[in-house]
């Protein structure tokens, strides 16, 4: 999640709201921003959900407010890690990321199964997006990572 900025500093964490044709507004966006030319960018890994969250809700009525932590995981865990250690290098968020991408994994695997128990489709449908999430982005991670 390192990025350098085109000022040639280091980007850092961060967290923004989008507004979208006025109306719609999308809390906790996890971005990359430049402290020194104020130069940001959402984070890769969230920005396909991001639009297709917004493709949904346009058609929406009146105006909304929708917090993205609630609808990424990766979005949720990186907002989770911020808000308890906000000066966090980027070299550290890497391996907390990593441990709690783990943890959540556990946790969704033993509520899928759960959901399967109690045959409720629409929770176990649900479950399987959000894994999803987070084993697309443990992928992506390795391809960047790989030489």
């Amino acid at each position: 999640m390192r990025k350098v900025c085109d000022c040639g500093l280091d980007m850092n964490l961060g967290f923004r709201h989008v507004i979208f044709e006025g109306r719609i507004q999308i809390e906790n966006v996890p971005i990359l921003e430049c402290e020194y030319c104020s130069n940001y960018e959402v984070i890769s890994e969230v920005k396909p959900h991001l639009l297709t969250l917004l493709k949904d809700w346009r058609t929406a009525e009146g105006s909304q407010l929708i917090y993205f932590n609630e609808y990424n995981e990766i979005a949720d865990l990186l907002y989770g890690i911020f808000r308890q250690v906000p000066d966090l290098d980027m070299d550290n968020l890497e391996g907390m990321l990593n441990e709690r991408r783990q943890e959540r994994i556990n946790l969704l695997l033993d509520l899928y199964g759960y959901a399967k128990d109690n045959k409720d489709d629409f929770w176990m449908e649900d479950v399987k997006g959000r894994l999803c999430q987070l084993t697309q982005f443990a992928k992506n991670r390795q391809k960047i990572q790989a030489p």
